[in-house]
């Protein structure tokens, strides 16, 4: 087939395609379990089980099979050529992973990993972007099993009376906690700042007969996100709850209601969700499973308090001040008309407070009873904070919620305790207040000290989102993933600082692609030629006891190349092949080694790029993550996705997997 591409008006280059042809070694295979060029659905089998790996595989698998490829002419009778059984490798029956669940899902929840999703209603970043129903019915389609929502009271009277009933609480992003520093040689400061409350003076008298005044200003920064009602945010997720999978929902509320308003959410809830939503029973969740949970909606949030208690004692930063600096404060107060000129202003401090379980303390009176009955997983820190956390015993299941920040400085003490806290209470982390392009973080952080709930924002994208998304495909992608072994262990605790020996090698051989031509226009790669492909090769682990040997691989004249690499705790050297030029259809038959320290938080991620020796970036070509564990050996089609997560129709790739123990492997 020949292809133009306009180079000007004069002039036109034409491209001929040729034909995919099967790689050397699906030829070899073919001959080796096939007679007289046709292979039988016996070869077939025997296929399936010494080369694929599936030792279960059954004729009725092996029908399947032959029944998807009799609508091509290019399927015999009797059994399959050379160029259907090339077809069969390519197809979407040859996956590389396994659709089932397959795990053991009647342990307690507090063992498994949750997809969990953070301000689900977002559609973009977290200052300004719309808030819809839309975010939180992707999410759930795409298997998230944790869904956060942020409750305020309606932000206008006009809200009130036009909707009135159950529909004066509307799902938002709230704001930041700001500190400002407002510094003035002449007392002269913005005017705006007359409208400032919980001012706080404090006077610094240099060397020189100007005083420095510094000016501590704590307030609430509201973002420009727009507000969806409650209602319809609960009535999406009863519809889509559990279309992808039948394990339960988590709904985390972040409420900041007057104790009226919580009475009618509960109202809201029950009537919503009725026989779907789990109710607390007196064992509590510890003895629960997913399994025994298949299509129940849990609340977690925090015990009900007063709204306007807390507004009332709003500010962390209050301290109990002198006469003489309440004086210092009048006088202030008494000489703000005649500040008109702006001073310097810095953020001191900034940090994202709709997370308020801050606020919460476990003693409180528990105001909203029927409130109160709605909350399956109790959340708040107790009195002393972390270090009391870490204390408590599994006698009731609670939840935790950290920022990635405050988890990584609490690691670095208490890495042991809170693997060991995990095993029956369960841990969130969430990003810090700063993404506020909604980027996401290193997921494995969390994983590895055993959160089960690691929020990300799944409006985003880049090469975090796309892990957490590849480590969710596992177990037939039900949004539940166990845990490994040994961060389940009673009497040994894991140590996360410890790093692993080499527990598995992974052999992965990148022989073609396929599928661009029909998914993207000529002209998307290369004005005026077809794409010039590469592969990169991530795989990302634990820390190994001896340092990972693999070298970049770097060819000149790169133009189309992919990579390929292990992504974890540990970050092995990303891996590339050489650069096919000028094609749809590139051959690249190459093969990578990569040393594996914990298959069950390793992540291989491989990615397609179009190189462009023109230009100084290149094209994104597709990507994908795939968990290592779970990983199956033998020839598999290996679908590519888009920056966002979102499966190509037809762009794939032919790769070879080999996942074996050390001793297994020969040089």
């Amino acid at each position: 087939m020949e292809q133009p591409f306009r180079v000007c008006i004069f002039c036109i280059r034409t491209f001929i395609h040729r034909v995919l042809e099967p790689p050397d070694d699906v030829k070899k295979l073919f001959q080796d379990y096939s007679q007289n060029g046709t292979m039988s659905m016996d070869g077939l089998l025997k296929f399936l089980s010494k080369v694929q790996g599936q030792n279960n595989a059954k004729e009725d698998d092996a029908e399947v099979i032959f029944n998807s490829l009799k609508h091509l002419n290019i399927f015999p009778r009797k059994g399959l050529n050379l160029e259907a059984f090339y077809r069969y490798l390519l197809g979407d029956l040859n996956t590389p992973l396994s659709p089932r669940v397959h795990q053991d899902m009647t342990a307690p929840l507090a063992h498994y990993f949750m997809y969990t999703g953070h301000n689900s209603y977002l559609t973009g970043n977290q200052f300004s972007s719309k808030s819809s129903v839309r975010p939180i019915k992707k999410a759930l389609q795409n298997g998230v099993r944790v869904i956060e929502l942020d409750l305020w009271p309606a932000r206008n009277i006009k809200s009130v009376v036009l909707h009135g009933g159950n529909n004066d609480v509307e799902v938002r992003h709230g704001g930041y906690e700001i500190n400002f520093s407002l510094l003035s040689l002449d007392l002269i400061v913005l005017s705006c700042y007359l409208c400032l409350p919980n001012l706080c003076l404090r006077n610094h008298t240099g060397p020189t007969s100007n005083s420095l005044v510094e000016l501590a200003v704590p307030f609430r920064l509201w973002t420009l996100t727009t507000s969806v009602k409650l209602l319809k945010c609960l009535r999406a997720i009863k519809e889509f709850a559990f279309q992808v999978s039948e394990y339960p929902v988590v709904i985390t509320f972040e409420d900041h209601l007057t104790a009226d308003l919580q009475e009618k959410v509960a109202k809201m809830v029950t009537k919503t969700f009725g026989g779907m939503l789990y109710r607390p029973e007196i064992d509590g969740l510890e003895k629960l499973s997913p399994e025994s949970l298949k299509k129940k909606i849990l609340i977690s949030t925090k015990p009900p308090r007063e709204y306007l208690e807390t507004q009332n004692s709003n500010s962390p930063h209050k301290s109990e001040k002198t006469s003489e600096e309440q004086g210092d404060d009048e006088k202030l107060c008494s000489s703000r008309t005649n500040l008109f000129s702006c001073s310097f202003m810095c953020f001191t401090n900034q940090d994202q407070i709709d997370e308020g379980e801050q606020l919460q303390e476990e003693d409180e009176e528990m105001k909203i009873p029927e409130y109160r009955d709605l909350i399956a997983i109790p959340s708040g820190k107790p009195k002393g904070g972390l270090e009391e956390w870490l204390r408590m015993n599994a006698k009731q299941v609670r939840r935790l919620s950290l920022c990635e920040q405050e988890l990584e400085k609490a690691t670095i003490t208490y890495g042991k305790d809170i693997v060991r806290i995990t095993k029956n209470h369960l841990l969130r982390v969430y990003p810090k207040g700063t993404r506020l392009d909604s980027s996401n973080y290193d997921p494995f952080v969390g994983w590895k000290h055993g959160a089960q709930m690691v929020a990300f924002n799944m409006q985003g994208y880049g090469k975090h989102l796309w892990i957490m998304q590849g480590m969710f495909r596992a177990n037939g992608g039900c949004g539940y993933v166990k845990k490994p072994d040994f961060l389940l262990r009673e009497k040994d605790d894991f140590d996360p600082s410890v790093p692993l020996p080499v527990y598995k090698i992974l052999k992965v051989k990148i022989y073609s692609g396929e599928g661009w031509h029909l998914d993207f226009h000529h002209t998307h790669f290369d004005q005026y030629s077809p794409p010039d492909f590469l592969v990169k090769n991530a795989p990302l682990d634990f820390p190994l006891l001896e340092n990972d040997h693999g070298k970049n691989v770097t060819y000149d004249n790169q133009l189309l190349d992919s990579q390929v690499g292990v992504a974890g705790v540990h970050a092995s050297k990303p891996r590339r092949t050489k650069v096919v030029t000028n094609s749809w259809l590139p051959e690249w038959n190459e093969e990578f080694k990569f040393e594996v320290a914990g298959p069950e938080l390793s992540v291989l991620r491989i990615e397609v790029i179009d190189v462009d020796k023109y230009s100084k970036h290149d094209d994104f070509g597709g990507q994908t993550c795939l968990p290592i564990s779970e990983l199956r050996n033998g020839i598999r089609a290996v679908p590519l996705h888009d920056r966002r997560g979102v499966k190509y129709k037809s762009a794939r790739l032919l790769v070879r997997f080999d996942l074996k123990d050390p001793q297994d492997c020969s040089e």
